[in-house]
């Protein structure tokens, strides 16, 4: 008998065993990434970046890859777009911006089988805007992942470098007034301001400042690009989507200079005129998507979902490891070297230099700083 009951269980062992395997063997649920933005895709930039990382993903991975542009920025019409997605069962969304957190918020617990991933939406937007939506207890659900940058420090380096290489007369042109345009406003000043500080020059820089209502180029916005140019500026930070373009045109009838963001935009801003990218301030967006997106195709979302991380300056000896950095193989300053580029970074991440994010914080600049009308 019990030679009988060994047998029994040890049949059942093995039947569990098979059976464990064929469960294992299963492929996983094809992922299905909607790339949501709210403006074009084809941007050369931010929106284009994560889109392309994406689909190269999609197609390595046997996954499906599609954008989806919201038809306005209002929670209401976001939400259908949700629901859009959702309908023809894309499960992983990419929420591309800052426009999109009050829907998140508002939504993603609506879909349990859905992952976001939120990029430059941070922890204290989100809880200071479900706070003054009355939700007091609010925790950002499991199904979501948020990752903001601090763009501070690739305006910063950007600024620093610009005025090293020997230019005094800058501007900066941002889209909508969004935190990370914000941010990389803010940093790229504080960049200029030392840099004059530490060559004795303050006196003959010059900052034009102004923001513009859109993230798309417009005739507007190269109209008065043109204007800054009549008026001696040397070169432009233009920021935000796709209005780089109304900059480049605008530097190429002037022989000006355009600073590329985001990611490095040299090729496409050369496309103007050549060497007409001075450089590029950029944030590893694509890094970030593809990581993320690898680890839920690992089934280790688990690790990540319910928080909001900010990325940044993570190495003092090897500035390519940063989420913010410069391109050095495609800048082309000449007096500003790739050895100044890894001092200025190391003096950064070991505190040396302090860089803030906070438009809360006055700055007392030493250079001029005009601050211009918003561009309409």
């Amino acid at each position: 008998m019990r030679k009988i009951c060994v047998s029994s269980l040890l049949i059942l062992l093995i039947m569990c065993a098979v059976i464990s395997c064929k469960k294992n063997e299963q492929p996983l649920q094809q992922m299905r990434i909607a790339v949501i933005t709210t403006s074009s895709v084809n941007d050369k930039s931010y929106n284009q970046d994560a889109y392309e990382v994406a689909c190269e993903f999609a197609e390595k991975h046997n996954a499906v890859c599609k954008n989806f542009v919201t038809a306005g920025v209002q929670t209401d019409v976001i939400a259908d777009t949700f629901s859009h997605a959702a309908s023809e069962h894309y499960n992983v969304f990419i929420l591309m911006g800052y426009a999109f957190i009050k829907s998140l918020i508002l939504s993603a617990a609506k879909y349990p089988n859905v992952i976001f991933v939120g990029i430059d939406i941070n922890d204290l937007d989100i809880y200071t805007l479900a706070e003054n939506l009355g939700l007091t207890s609010y925790k950002i659900p499991k199904n979501v992942y948020c990752c903001s940058f601090h763009e501070h420090f690739a305006g910063f380096l950007a600024g620093y470098a610009a005025v090293r290489e020997g230019f005094t007369h800058l501007g900066f042109i941002g889209g909508k007034a969004v935190p990370a345009v914000v941010r990389y406003g803010l940093g790229y000043v504080q960049g200029i301001n030392l840099a004059a500080l530490e060559m004795g020059i303050t006196e003959n820089v010059i900052v034009e400042y102004a923001y513009s209502k859109s993230f798309e180029e417009t005739d507007s916005i190269t109209e008065e690009m043109r204007q800054w140019f009549s008026d001696g500026v040397e070169v432009v930070f233009p920021c935000g989507g796709g209005i780089w373009g109304s900059a480049a045109k605008a530097a190429a009838e002037y022989d000006r200079r355009i600073i590329g963001v985001d990611t490095d935009q040299s090729e496409v801003i050369n496309a103007y005129k050549s060497d007409m990218c001075l450089t590029s301030a950029e944030k590893n967006i694509g890094r970030s998507v593809r990581y993320m997106l690898e680890k839920i195709q690992d089934n280790q979302f688990g690790d990540f979902g319910g928080k909001a991380e900010t990325l940044g300056m993570v190495s003092a000896d090897d500035p390519d490891l940063n989420f913010l950095q410069l391109p050095t193989d495609t800048w082309t300053m000449k007096k500003f070297t790739q050895d100044d580029y890894r001092q200025l970074v190391r003096r950064i991440v070991n505190g040396e230099i302090i860089v803030s994010g906070s438009a809360d914080e006055k700055q007392n600049y030493s250079v001029t700083l005009n601050r211009r009308k918003t561009v309409k």
